[in-house]
């Protein structure tokens, strides 16, 4: 659509279908009825939000698009809590947005989600509380990432580092008592 000049309606489609604005905000009936919102139709909005953000034309204001994505995304996984996509996306925009917290929310609900990636998802949680100066929080993440990828050596080596930069070599933590004495 961006590239035959037709996404900037299919956007205005979309949000009169889902009852969002990115310059307004959720829209609301007059008459206090809200039709059910679809999922689908919320995930296409975030998806045209962060096209037009990233189109030259609209350059002058990505951020109102970028906040329209985040606040539709938040309101598809209300109403669908079991979309990993949307859950992928919006860890994304809040970290781009520096909101390690809520990305560190996103990335718990995506460890539900998607067990065969909880490794992944447990060291960007460590790396995102290690960015906020929560070392203990970092390092709880990155001992639940070696429990459940004991052979992955990135996850030892950051872990090894972070021990070193604390001066805490010596700790025998669930990782160590895990590993045995290998």
């Amino acid at each position: 659509w961006a590239e035959l000049g037709e996404l900037e309606r299919q956007v205005r489609d979309y949000e009169a279908a889902f009852g969002y604005s990115a310059k307004s905000g959720p829209r609301h009936s007059p008459d206090c009825f809200d039709p059910p919102r679809d999922p689908e139709v919320g995930r296409l909005l975030a998806e045209g939000y962060l096209r037009l953000a990233r189109q030259p034309s609209y350059r002058a204001q990505p951020a109102r698009y970028l906040r329209g994505a985040e606040d539709v995304l938040g309101q598809v996984v209300k109403l669908d809590a079991s979309d990993a996509a949307s859950w992928r996306a919006l860890e994304r925009l809040r970290a781009r947005r520096g909101d390690r917290q809520g990305s560190i929310v996103a990335l718990d609900q995506l460890v539900r989600l998607e067990p065969e990636r909880a490794a992944e998802h447990y060291m960007r949680m460590a790396e995102y509380a290690h960015a906020a100066f929560r070392e203990d929080a970092a390092i709880a993440y990155a001992e639940r990432a070696a429990l459940v990828a004991p052979e992955d050596p990135a996850v030892h080596e950051w872990l090894g580092d972070v021990y070193r930069a604390r001066r805490d070599d010596a700790r025998q933590g669930p990782v160590r008592a895990a590993r045995g004495a290998h």
